[in-house]
Parts: structure tokens; sequence; C-alpha cells
């Protein structure tokens, strides 16, 4: 592996850095066979003493052309240890909510933005740069009596407005860690090592490895979607007043018949009501009519009594 493809930049917390690689690389296998290894030596010899109580390198695994957050989202790799890396990429897609998402996804991430909004802050309030910083307009760079400063504004971000990205990219890390070298692979480390110059003996307490690979090609999606659309909203609307008010076409039409059996059992109620009165008014007729009658008869029958006599 060619040394070119490492390509340095400065970190405020960790000084010299490399990224790798400098351009795209494409793997169309996964599992640990197909691993990216590197075998590096962090030479502790040249550490500066009381700087650091650790022995090892800090990795940051992160899209290509984004910025390497090694304090947050990077993790540290032990000195004599050999660390598998299994990588899954994941791909979160938002929407516009309550939680508003920048759609223009400036920044890969919502560290980025904070990152820049602090700096730009700093700029404003302190005036001052990092040390490491790859800007030139500010030459004066934060010393020890701009501390509190910077301080304060690390500590105030009410006045950042930054969000998530609409789009954003991750990789989900397992780690799986082991002892290196083991003590029969030593002969074999020993003379590659010799190949370049180097011995075991002196960089046993200095040599680390790391495998880094994907687990799975396939891309692990997470998607937000509205918990209610327009058409959803119209339809609860309807589902509600034929529900509660009664507004839907079959409780009109049931509206409908039920009025229409009133009126017809009215009508027909009316109609007996006139049928029995005409009846009565019959009966009382022909009773009257009999009584005149009976009248009659009876009065002829005592004048023939007295005609006799």
């Amino acid at each position: 592996m060619y040394l070119s493809m490492f390509v340095p930049f400065f970190d405020k917390y960790y000084g010299q850095c490399y990224r790798f690689p400098q351009e795209p690389l494409i793997t169309k296998r996964a599992g640990p066979l197909f691993a990216l290894q590197l075998l590096i030596n962090v030479n502790q010899s040249d550490y500066v003493p009381y700087i650091t109580s650790e022995a090892g390198i800090r990795l940051s695994i992160h899209e290509h052309g984004s910025q390497p957050f090694l304090e947050n989202n990077g993790f540290s790799v032990a000195t004599g240890f050999r660390t598998d890396v299994s990588l899954v990429q994941k791909r979160i897609e938002r929407i516009p909510g309550t939680t508003v998402c920048d759609s223009s996804n400036k920044f890969s991430n919502i560290n980025a933005c904070f990152e820049d909004c602090v700096e730009r802050n700093k700029r404003e309030k302190c005036p001052c740069q990092q040390i490491f910083s790859n800007d030139t307009a500010y030459l004066y760079s934060c010393g020890y009596y701009d501390a509190d400063c910077v301080a304060d504004v690390r500590e105030n971000l009410q006045g950042c407005k930054c969000h998530y990205p609409c789009s954003e990219k991750q990789h989900i890390k397992t780690f799986h860690t082991s002892r290196w070298p083991a003590n029969n692979y030593e002969v074999l480390l020993d003379k590659m090592l010799k190949s370049k110059g180097l011995s075991l003996s002196n960089t046993s307490d200095s040599l680390l490895q790391v495998n880094i690979y994907f687990s799975s090609l396939y891309e692990e999606v997470t998607e937000e979607i509205p918990s209610i659309t327009f058409e959803n909203f119209l339809s609860n609307i309807g589902g509600a007043l034929g529900l509660w008010i009664g507004m839907s076409a079959i409780s009109i039409g049931e509206l409908l018949e039920l009025s229409f059996f009133l009126l017809r059992s009215i009508v027909r109620r009316n109609r007996a009501i006139e049928n029995q009165t005409d009846v009565s008014l019959n009966e009382i007729v022909e009773t009257t009519t009999i009584s005149d009658q009976n009248k009659t008869q009876t009065v002829h029958i005592d004048m023939s009594i007295i005609h006799e006599g």
C-alpha cells in the first residue's frame, strides 16, 4: 500500500492525523477475508512525555468527503491488540416536520454544523482560531488568555440553528479484539519487520493491527413517513361524520326511509279514524228509524182497542 494514499490533516484535539483513502475505493465482497488490513507502528519512543496516558491510535470511520470528528465519533485502538471492525452502512431519510431537517444537506451530520457555528462565533467574539486550523484569514491562534472566551462560546450554543440533515449516512460498527501477535507468530512478524529496517524487540509495544470490513453489502434504510396524509385526514373526517353526525349516504337513506314509513302510518291512521266515524253515524240513523217505526205500530194498536170497546 502506497504512503501517498494517506493524506495528512490537523485535528484540534489530536494534532497531525491522516485520511485514508484519498480517492474512494470500491469493494464487491463482504466479510473478514476481504478486509482492509492495517499494521501500524505508533512509535511510543517519540511520544512527548506527560501529554497522554494512552498508547495507540484514534480512528474515525466516516463518509468519504465528510469531516471526521475524532473526539465525538472516533474510537481508540490499543497497541498489542488486533481489532476487527465490522461495518453495516445505514442511511437515514428524514422529512421536515416538528423537528425540521436541513434539506440542503450542507453538513454531513449535526456535529459538523455545531463545530462550524462554534468556529464562526469564536472568531467574532474572541477573536482567534485554533492553531491547527486550515483557515489563514486569522493568524492569531487561541492561547492561554483566550481559554475563558473559547469555553464560553462552546457552552453557549443557543444561537446555533443546527438541524439534522434530511439525508444522512452512518456506519454501524461492531468490534472484536484479541491479543496480538501470538507467541508463535512473533518469529514471522520479526522477519517482516527486519525487511523494513525494524526490530520486534524495539517495536513490540508500539504495534497494532486493524482489520476493517463490511459484514454485509446491504444498506439499512431508516425512512420517516408522515403519520397522517391529507387523503387519510379527509377519510378520517368522513368516517367521524358518518359515525357521530350521521351525514353519510347510508344514514341519509335510512332517515328518508324512516320518514316515509312515519308519514304512511299517519295517513293510514287518519283514514281509519274517518271510516270509523262514518260507520258510527250510519248506525245512529238506523237506530232512530227503527224507533220511529215502533212508535207508530204502538199507536195503531191502542186506537183499535178503543174502537172495539
